[in-house]
């Protein structure tokens, strides 16, 4: 009841109410712009998802691709008399040649089963042992290729990614291991040079949940292990390959798509991960709807301009006239008009059926006032003639009370006319 007697207090008057009827109109057209919004929404997400496993894909294709080239590269060095016959001063100036021709590699190894360094690309002192890698260990025992995780390289000192190829004698037994060790600063380099949208981000992440690289604030998260956030749990409890909605390690909310890197499914998960952020992911759609939400509050505020000047010219001033000759009638000047006689519309015939009453209530009330003013008349012509007569008359009314006395009788009974009325 509050409710309504407040809506009936707001929109008491024909402006208000008109004003409302045409806000009221354009709900539907907003309601419009906002479903369309959301499909808009809808085709920036998914072509962002598009365009983000194109990314991943990309960056896969192109490290396995690497991850290939430096198989194949210590397949080749494998076989080299050097490292066959275990010349370990040849085997590291090969690896000191090879090494400017691989870009992507920080040092070349050659490692003995007991885990001690023989050769190295990069010159080093006293003996460096590597037996307790898990990489190393595992290319020992699987005798296969193996990828390893984020460490710090022993002789290098920086940060690497390390790849292990086991070196076989003539039985078929392994008889040393070479390793390459994948530079992560390259790493950074070579995400960062793919093309990707403003305010997305590109993770390359190791089994243990250890970043290897992130662009494009690199510097902060390389190096560390974070299994426990919601973003590494998606990929390394899933399948390797998917997308999430999630918060990245800078805090802001994207999709992220994920993949392994092709080709290291028995040898050690490495993932690549790419995020599109929210923000940007919706600015062109955002952006589409505040401007159509402009136009059309542009243009609603025009149209309720227009209503309120023209529901005054065409509504409330020939309403107030109607008005205002009601009043005039009501005090009883039957010559009132509302003087609308031309319009054709509502309003106009409105005016025009008040028009005809009032003339019709006018011509009653002339016909009535000369009907008076001829019954006095009478009156007066017949008391003037009852006044002269010499006979004394007197009349009662339908009570028997004295209504009339003329002078005649007034000088009969000697008594005035006033004292014998209503006797």
């Amino acid at each position: 009841m509050k409710v309504r007697a407040t809506l009936n207090r707001l929109f008491r008057g024909l402006r208000p109410r008109i004003i409302l009827a045409v806000t009221i109109s354009f709900l539907p057209a907003f309601g419009m712009i906002f479903l369309y919004s959301l499909e808009r929404r809808g085709d920036a997400r998914e072509a962002a998802r598009r365009e983000m496993v194109q990314l991943a894909e990309e960056i896969s294709n192109e490290h396995a691709r690497q991850v290939d080239q430096v198989r194949e590269l210590l397949n080749i060095v494998a076989l080299t008399p050097q490292v066959k016959g275990k010349e370990w001063r040849a085997s590291g100036e090969l690896f000191a040649e090879l090494l400017p021709s691989f870009p992507y590699l920080a040092n070349i190894l050659a490692v003995e089963r007991e885990g001690n360094v023989m050769a190295s690309a990069v010159p080093y002192e006293g003996p460096v042992n590597i037996s307790d890698r898990p990489y190393f260990q595992r290319a020992l025992e699987e005798k296969c290729f193996s990828v390893g995780e984020y460490l710090i390289g022993r002789i290098i000192g920086k940060p690497i990614l390390p790849l292990a190829q086991p070196v076989f004698n003539e039985k078929g037994e392994v008889d040393s291991i070479l390793v390459a060790g994948l530079s992560l600063e390259w790493l950074g380099a070579f995400c960062a040079s793919f093309s990707h949208p403003p305010g997305s981000a590109i993770m390359v992440v190791d089994g243990r949940g250890t970043v290897l690289s992130y662009h494009p604030e690199g510097e902060g998260y390389v190096g560390s292990t974070v299994p426990e956030a919601p973003l590494m749990k998606a990929i390394l409890e899933g399948e390797g390959t998917g997308s999430i909605w999630e918060k990245g390690l800078d805090g802001v909310k994207r999709l992220y798509i994920f993949r392994p890197i092709a080709g290291e499914e028995k040898t050690g998960r490495v993932y690549v991960c790419v995020g599109f952020s929210e923000e940007e992911m919706y600015r062109s759609s955002n952006r589409a709807m505040v401007r159509d939400l402009g136009y059309l509050l542009g243009l609603a505020t025009a149209i309720l301009l227009l209503a309120y000047i023209l529901s005054g010219t065409y509504v409330l001033k020939p309403v107030g006239k109607l008005q205002r000759a009601v009043q005039e009638l009501e005090k009883g000047d039957f010559s009132a008009r509302t003087g609308m006689t031309e319009r054709t519309d509502e309003i106009g015939r409105l005016a025009g059926s008040f028009d005809r009453m009032a003339e019709s209530l006018q011509a009653r009330v002339a016909e009535r006032d000369r009907a008076e003013a001829e019954l006095r008349e009478s009156e007066e012509r017949l008391s003037a003639l009852l006044e002269i007569v010499p006979v004394g008359i007197i009349l009662l009314d339908q009570r028997g009370e004295v209504a009339f006395v003329n002078r005649a009788a007034e000088s009969i009974f000697g008594l005035k006319e006033n004292d014998m009325l209503g006797r």
